[in-house]
């Protein structure tokens, strides 16, 4: 179930997956940092740290009004045990939204990073990920997407001050597109057992180009492979109930299986469905170079 919460007058929302084991506490700590102290990962070694408008001024690490940034510190433990039973398999998405101070009016390439087993803040040794998925932008407050697994990470809202908006007032830009259609993310797509059904998707870099180059990757930690790789993995579920379905997926498409770069940044993968699922469900996991995990049908696939 999604969450919403408050820091000061910024809202932030946490959604977990639904196929985490469950039993997972997650918690969230938030860790103020004067902008003027921030030290960047050495992988991130242009980015700046974006302070909160509505937390500079009241904030008790703020003197005399001088601009702080937030933190984000994520803890998983089952029983009261950090990191305990089942942390590896929690999968949540948080979404974050802030007001920018007078002095930041626009934010230039803004990116979401993630240093997984770390406390907040980082050191300058730190190796951080990008899993920025979203980047939104309203008349007044920008809104920052990122998923994260497991326990121990600290996120952090950053920008790169030499180059361009990403975005404009009123305007939204998502890394991620997919799955293409027919798919519909947020129903159960229906699929005959043993059939091929194609998975098209795009991602963007921070400056909204699509990524033209992607490996195909068989494993999801990377072994052996050439960044930048993307890998899909499908996993069995239970089969939601009372839920609306797509049946325009229920149609075997002709090609050959695999990974497929169809050239301008678009990519498809013919994923080949076994006879023998017939009367389950299952999903798909999209894992990327960069640290970016995503589910992106909600529902899932049924097989008939």
């Amino acid at each position: 179930m999604q969450t919403t919460y408050t820091f000061f007058t910024d809202k932030y929302k946490i959604t977990p997956s639904q196929y985490s084991n469950g039993g997972e506490s997650l918690t969230i700590t938030f860790t103020p940092i004067l902008y003027s102290a921030f030290v960047p990962p050495s992988n991130f070694s242009t980015e700046a740290c974006v302070p909160f408008g509505d937390v500079s001024p009241t904030s008790p690490s703020a003197p005399l009004g001088s601009d702080v940034c937030v933190n984000y510190q994520a803890d998983c433990s089952v029983g009261g045990i950090p990191g305990g039973g089942d942390c590896d398999t929690l999968l949540y998405t948080l979404l974050e939204s802030y007001d920018l101070p007078p002095n930041l009016p626009a934010i230039g390439g803004p990116d979401f990073l993630v240093v997984h087993g770390s406390g907040c803040p980082t050191s300058g040794t730190a190796t951080a990920q990008s899993i920025f998925t979203d980047y939104f932008v309203t008349r007044i407050d920008p809104t920052t997407k990122g998923s994260g697994r497991g326990t121990g990470s600290c996120f952090e809202v950053t920008y790169t001050p030499t180059a361009s908006p990403i975005a404009g007032a009123g305007a939204s830009l998502s890394r991620f597109v997919g799955w293409g259609s027919p798919i519909v993310d947020s129903a159960l797509n229906m699929v005959k057992a043993g059939s091929t059904r194609p998975l098209s998707f795009q991602l963007f870099d921070l400056l909204g180009n699509p990524v033209t180059n992607f490996n195909w990757c068989a494993t999801t930690d990377g072994t052996g492979c050439t960044a930048p790789w993307v890998n899909l993995s499908y996993f069995f579920v239970n089969c939601q109930s009372d839920v609306a379905s797509n049946t325009d997926t229920d149609i075997s498409s002709p090609g050959n299986s695999g990974f497929q770069n169809l050239g301008g940044g678009n990519y498809q993968m013919n994923w080949q469905t076994q006879k023998s699922w017939k009367g389950g469900c299952a999903n798909v996991e999209a894992t990327f170079d960069n640290g970016l995990n995503l589910i992106p049908a909600d529902l899932g696939f049924k097989f008939n």
